[in-house]
C-alpha cells in the first residue's frame, strides 16, 4: 500500500510541474495587463493552455507598452501535440518604441491540443508592460 501512495504522489508532483489551464469550449482569455505586469531584461512569462480535444483556430492579441526607453522583446505562440515538443505558430522578436505598440499574431486551423504563449524581453535594462487576449475558436 505504501509502495501504491509513493507512486500516486510522484504522479501528481509530476503531473503539477508541467501545469496548463484546461479549455473545453470557445473562449477568449484576458492575461495581465496591471501596472505590476512588467518585465525586465532577461525575464520570461509562458502560459500553456490544453484544449480539449483540440483547436481549430486561435488569435493572440498582444499589447506591449514600454514604460521605458525602446525595449526589445521576442513574442511567440507555439502548438503541440505532447505538451513537451513545441511547434513554432508564429515567433517574433521586435522593438517597442516609447509608448503603446499592438502586435497581432493570428494563426488560422489547425488541431494542436496544447497551445502556448511566450514572451521575452531580450534587450538592456529598459521595461515592458503587457497584456494579451488570446481567442480560441473549437469550432
Amino acid at each position: 500500500m505504501k509502495k501504491i501512495l509513493v507512486l500516486f504522489s510522484i504522479m501528481i508532483f509530476a503531473l503539477s510541474l508541467n501545469a496548463q489551464t484546461l479549455i473545453e469550449e470557445d473562449r477568449t482569455v484576458n492575461k495581465y495587463g496591471a501596472t505590476a505586469d512588467t518585465l525586465n531584461k532577461d525575464d520570461a512569462i509562458t502560459d500553456t493552455y490544453y484544449i480539449k480535444p483540440f483547436v481549430e483556430n486561435v488569435n493572440l492579441f498582444w499589447n506591449v507598452d514600454s514604460v521605458a526607453g525602446d525595449p526589445v522583446v521576442t513574442l511567440g505562440l507555439y502548438g503541440s501535440y505532447d505538451n513537451s515538443e513545441w511547434i513554432t505558430v508564429d515567433e517574433s522578436t521586435l522593438t517597442i518604441a516609447f509608448g503603446d505598440t499592438t502586435f497581432v499574431q493570428t494563426s488560422t486551423t489547425y488541431f494542436y491540443p496544447y497551445i502556448k504563449t511566450y514572451i521575452k524581453a531580450v534587450d538592456s535594462v529598459q521595461t515592458v508592460r503587457y497584456k494579451y487576449n488570446l481567442v480560441i475558436d473549437k469550432k
